[in-house]
């Protein structure tokens, strides 16, 4: 299986959790790390490049810290432009060549500053990560993508290099059976 990670971080020298596990995903064999703010630093997307990337990978990660219970904007600005009618997705029921992502896994693989207690409904965000992450879900299923459920690693703040490096293990892990 070919993994393609999409790794959207706005502040890549100031992160450690996100870093370390970028480099674990570029470190596991059969995985395409894609820096989306590296690789676009003008925000001008190459969409038939991001689309042939997406087509050579049989999972599609989106790897990144929560923003405001959401991804950060680069990556909305993937889907937007890239997930293009006639592309990803014919909703008419015509056929043709509108499906290029049919039968593909997408998953999210994310960082948050808050620990897991707080993902809770008596917790302070009131709501799992999960439920902020049903509009990916939705995408995928629109798609008619499989959809895993979420790598999560929480408290990234809190972690000390120790924990980090483990939790690395873990995603490469992860990576590699999912």
């Amino acid at each position: 299986m070919r993994t393609l990670v999409l790794l959207a971080h706005p502040d890549m020298p100031s992160s450690r959790g996100n870093a370390m596990l970028a480099a674990a995903a570029h470190d596991t064999d059969g995985v395409t790390v894609h820096d989306l703010y590296t690789a676009y630093p003008d925000g001008k997307l190459d969409i038939a490049t991001e689309q042939e990337l997406a087509e050579a990978h049989d999972l599609i990660v989106f790897q990144f810290p929560l923003h405001w219970y959401s991804t950060p904007p680069i990556l909305k600005q993937w889907q937007d432009e890239v997930l293009t009618f006639g592309w990803a997705y014919d909703p008419t029921g015509t056929g043709g060549s509108g499906l290029a992502l049919k039968g593909k896994t997408l998953a999210c693989a994310l960082t948050t500053g808050a620990p897991e207690s707080e993902y809770e409904a008596e917790g302070w965000n009131s709501h799992s990560v999960v439920d902020f992450l049903l509009p990916i879900a939705g995408t995928a299923g629109f798609l008619e993508m499989q959809w895993l459920e979420p790598w999560v690693l929480y408290a990234v703040w809190a972690l000390s290099d120790d924990d980090l490096a483990e939790a690395a293990a873990s995603y490469q892990e992860w990576l590699t059976t999912s």
